[in-house]
């Protein structure tokens, strides 16, 4: 059958408009998600080769505060960047919106566990905990956790920010928070493969302090690289 232009009544050719429409491939959370994972394997993987492996790992000794922090902080990153990525894909109706304000709860639920973790412990045993917080004023202590868990961070924010570009955010402000967040959690996962401190003060500190920066400069940065 041979086809016929059909023009609008001002002159715009719908014929010639469906000519160029091209199929485009539809985005999947599930790749997105895999992408980060794998991003957040290799970035440790690369971190081990470069300081080395923990002792822990070496001797087949892992402790459950290594496993604990590890868990919690991939927990982060998954439910956070599970989240901003389904904004890529915006749905009629309040779903979409419902699942964030879950993931924010559960999200920042984790991320408060380290924090809690450490006042809770100071609480516990205040001349051991005294004496351990003395450490942390040492500018060479957590400036190693606060730097690999930056530039990891700012590589997976990187590659989910690019992964939402092929989609349509309709909150870039909300997305920038999960994005931090996202990355900061995985960013700090890879660091935590390597890192040998187990002190559950430390833990409390520095970890919560690298996922916050991320999250606040999520906030600040990735709107702007959203907006369409």
């Amino acid at each position: 059958m041979e086809k016929v232009a059909v023009a609008a009544p001002h002159g715009f050719d719908i014929g010639a408009l469906v000519d160029d429409l091209e199929p485009v491939n539809p985005l999947r959370i599930r790749d997105g998600m895999a992408m980060a994972i794998t991003l957040t394997l290799f970035v440790g993987v690369g971190i081990s080769l470069f300081l080395g492996l923990r002792n822990g790992l070496v001797s087949g000794n892992i402790e459950t505060i290594y496993v604990l922090r590890l868990l919690a902080l991939l927990s982060v990153g998954l439910t956070a960047g599970y989240a901003a990525m389904s904004m890529a894909r915006p749905a009629v109706g309040g779903e979409n919106r419902s699942f964030e304000s879950l993931a924010w709860r559960i999200a920042l639920g984790l991320a408060a566990a380290f924090p809690l973790a450490a006042l809770a412990n100071f609480a516990l045993d205040i001349p051991r905990s005294a004496e351990a917080m003395t450490s942390l004023f040492v500018p060479t202590v957590g400036r190693e956790c606060l730097t690999f868990s930056g530039m990891s961070a700012l590589m997976i924010g990187a590659a989910i920010v690019t992964w939402l570009r092929r989609g349509a955010v309709m909150a870039p402000e909300r997305a920038g928070w999960l994005v931090g967040l996202a990355a900061g959690g995985f960013g700090a996962a890879a660091y935590s493969i390597y890192c040998p401190i187990n002190g559950v003060i430390y833990i409390g500190t520095w970890y919560s302090l690298a996922v916050l920066i991320s999250a606040v400069a999520g906030r600040l940065i990735v709107p702007r690289l959203l907006r369409w």
